[in-house]
């Protein structure tokens, strides 16, 4: 038997998520290291951390920065 995606938008998995799960879902799904993130967005590794283990809001501005670096919708790190 094949594994299939299943888009996690489809799921409550995404009910009950909050953005820094997106954030490291997102980074680790273009294999990327903190440190890289931060280089390619321009936002402190130390933020990123802090934001993927959600002890911090992503702001607009931070969201579209991840965005652009990760080739992701802004809106999935709000």
């Amino acid at each position: 038997m094949k594994n299939k995606s299943v888009d996690v938008f489809e799921t409550d998995f995404w009910k009950n998520s909050k953005p820094g799960d997106f954030i490291v879902g997102s980074r680790l799904k273009h294999e990327l290291t903190q440190k890289k993130l931060a280089e390619l967005s321009g936002i402190p590794q130390t933020v990123i951390s802090e934001y993927e283990n959600n002890k911090r809001k992503v702001s607009r501005k931070a969201a579209l920065q991840l965005a652009k670096a990760l080739n992701e919708p802004a809106e999935r790190f709000l």
